[in-house]
């Protein structure tokens, strides 16, 4: 190969245009893409009313490629849905009905559009026309609802499903079943505080890199000490560019019980790994995966902690990364991807790294594998194990996030 210092590379007798490195682009001569334009609010607009229906007026200016995003408050939990000026509508996210984010395309020049609700309640919605919204992207969301008698709301943490750019825009809401004061908020877009269906509204941005956006800072609706129905969400709107897309499941761990969403235990062990998900360890989000073992008389076998199946496409490169801490004793970990020929099929192949004892820290780490997919493969597992364990094994490691491009 011979480096040349105009707008190709010769491979043997051949120019190319490109120059890639085990799936990573090296060089190219096309010129690169310009970032992507975040989302921003053109307009916006609010109202409320109680009965069975309200008449939301739309953002003024609105246009056909703008993502329209409606925010409900009620004092009930019912049914929501539109009997006039509504092409189409899509459920975003839903703290117990009682608050709810709603995607909205009206009908071409519609000025307004009428909600509906199953049951007569008091309708506190406010509607932004945001532009620069892939509308294309599935919109990361999460949402919470509680009887509290503290002031404070806590806003959930929203698990993106992909790398961000630090190009999105994060929409959080907090609705409660009676008037609120509503102490300061960071970058408010709207609050009211009268009637039973008190909302507030604001956004920010995300830093790139993170898999998860975490909780902000919370909503104060003011009133301690006096138990309501409170309710939050939040969302994150991405702008119109591709983004790195995580190919694995929860990937910060942020949503599940002892173990998290999307992985599973196995082992041959007599017993398995004692999971659970805490506050320690982390790099991303909240919570990182922790997996405790230790060794009792008779213990042979492996325990292991994995998610499959992973779809893939024969011959594809694929790349983990993944942030382990913690202490191996009298144990080692391997850490890896495996290819089947098809989802709970036929073992192919591996590719993996080993960390042995002592070689993890209270500190995160960042471990990466490779892995070639076989022309045989279609389906992936990745996993950390401990591949031999014995009564003087303990083990106690912390993940988090995993990322699977």
């Amino acid at each position: 190969m011979t480096l040349h210092t105009d707008a190709t590379y010769r491979l043997g007798d051949t120019d190319v245009d490109a120059l890639y490195l085990g799936g990573l682009l090296l060089w190219s001569s096309a010129p690169p893409e310009p970032p992507p334009t975040p989302p921003s609010l053109r307009s916006q607009s609010s109202g409320s009313t109680t009965g069975t229906s309200a008449v939301v007026t739309l953002p003024a200016g609105w246009q056909a490629d703008d993502y329209l995003t409606l925010i409900v408050s009620t004092n009930q939990a019912p049914t929501l849905g539109f009997s006039a000026g509504v092409a189409s509508s899509t459920l975003l996210a839903s703290a117990g009905a009682r608050l709810q984010a709603i995607r909205v395309v009206p009908n071409p020049g519609a000025t307004t559009v009428t909600l509906t609700s199953s049951v007569s309640a008091v309708l506190t919605w406010w509607a932004g026309a945001w532009l620069d919204v892939d509308p294309a992207a599935t919109v990361a969301a999460a949402n919470n609802i509680g009887n509290s008698t503290t002031a404070p709301v806590e806003v959930p943490v929203v698990d993106l499903g992909y790398l961000s750019t630090g190009f999105e825009t994060y929409v959080s809401a907090a609705g409660v079943n009676a008037a609120a004061t509503w102490g300061t908020v960071p970058t408010p877009l709207f609050a009211t505080t009268t009637g039973n269906g008190a909302l507030s509204v604001r956004s920010d941005t995300v830093a790139a890199g993170l898999l998860t956006r975490p909780s902000a800072s919370t909503f104060d609706r003011g009133a301690g000490g006096s138990s309501r129905n409170e309710s939050a969400l939040a969302l994150i709107l991405q702008p119109v560019q591709t983004r790195v897309v995580n190919r694995l499941t929860n990937g910060s761990f942020e949503t599940g019980s002892a173990v998290a969403t999307g992985w599973e235990l196995e082992g041959t062990a007599p017993h398995p790994f004692v999971a659970s998900r805490v506050a320690t360890g982390t790099v991303d989000g909240a919570v990182a995966q922790r997996l405790q073992f230790t060794g009792q008389p008779g213990d042979t076998g492996n325990v292991a902690f994995y998610q499959a199946p992973i779809a893939c496409t024969p011959g594809e490169a694929v790349h983990l990364s993944i942030y382990l801490s913690g202490t191996l004793t009298a144990a080692y970990a391997i850490v890896g991807i495996e290819g089947f020929v098809t989802a709970g099929g036929a073992y192919i192949s591996e590719a993996d790294t080993t960390i042995l004892a002592g070689g993890l820290t209270g500190t995160p780490t960042l471990f990466e594998v490779d892995y070639v997919a076989p022309s045989n493969c279609t389906a992936l597992a990745v996993y950390l194990q401990i591949p031999t364990v014995a009564p003087s094994s303990v083990v106690d490691v912390y993940l988090d996030r995993a990322v699977l491009l």
